[in-house]
């Protein structure tokens, strides 16, 4: 909670700095300029988004409805442009299927698909297949999942790779935190849902996600 309140506070002037730079000197900036500034701006106000809903998750053990369904599709034709900034989508193919809406905060259900598909990204090479998002759906549940056809994950760290900092041993080398896959499932838990990883048929994982197709009753969740 002190960290998100504290980021938050040091995010908000980036925002107000950017905007008083268009302001006074839109005219004499040239265009990659301009978009530079849009670009820092736009990413400032999604992770004020990210910390107020990070804020809202230290202090209560249920996840509000937002108010208005979340198109998945838009969400990760944004973060394909984020991870291909960063330098992480490279040549992998993201092919995704029909996505039900979701009723959770936006920046919390970004924050769902693009941890998964970067971690996909990271941990695959892009010549063992496509990186496919898609959903099925079991009773009241809608299970949104991210396949690779990478290395796959042991049996034994199935559990324990959703762990804060817990770096499976296949990847252990490679950059990463140990961060985003314990945030995919704190997410899903408060949201009365759950994630797990399963074997891709043939190779690889299938990091799942199960979220209520409607907003469940307001009930604490002690997980």
């Amino acid at each position: 909670h002190t960290i998100s309140h504290d980021l938050r506070d040091i995010l908000s002037p980036v925002v107000t700095y950017m905007d008083y730079l268009r302001e006074e000197y839109g005219e004499v900036l040239d265009g990659q300029m301009l978009q530079i500034l849009g670009e820092v701006e736009r990413q400032s106000e999604r992770a004020i988004a990210l910390l107020d809903d990070l804020l809202d998750l230290a202090q209560v053990g249920y996840v509000e409805a937002s108010g208005q369904c979340v198109s998945l599709s838009h969400l990760i034709e944004e973060g394909k442009a984020e991870l291909r900034v960063a330098g992480l989508l490279g040549s992998h193919r993201i092919e995704v299927s029909a996505l039900p809406e979701t009723w959770i905060p936006e920046s919390l259900a970004y924050q769902l698909l693009v941890n998964l598909i970067r971690n996909a990204c990271l941990y695959t090479d892009p010549q063992s297949g496509p990186i496919e998002v898609g959903c099925r759906q079991e009773g009241g549940l809608n299970i949104y999942y991210v396949r690779d056809h990478g290395l796959g994950v042991a049996t034994e760290e199935r559990q324990a790779i959703f762990d804060i900092f817990y770096r499976g041993q296949a990847v252990a080398q490679q950059r990463g935190t140990g961060v985003g896959l314990a945030i995919v499932r704190k997410i899903a838990l408060r949201c009365q849902g759950d994630a797990w990883v399963e074997e891709t048929p043939g190779g690889g994982a299938t990091f799942c996600v199960s979220l209520p197709a409607q907003p469940p009753e307001a009930v604490a969740v002690n997980k």
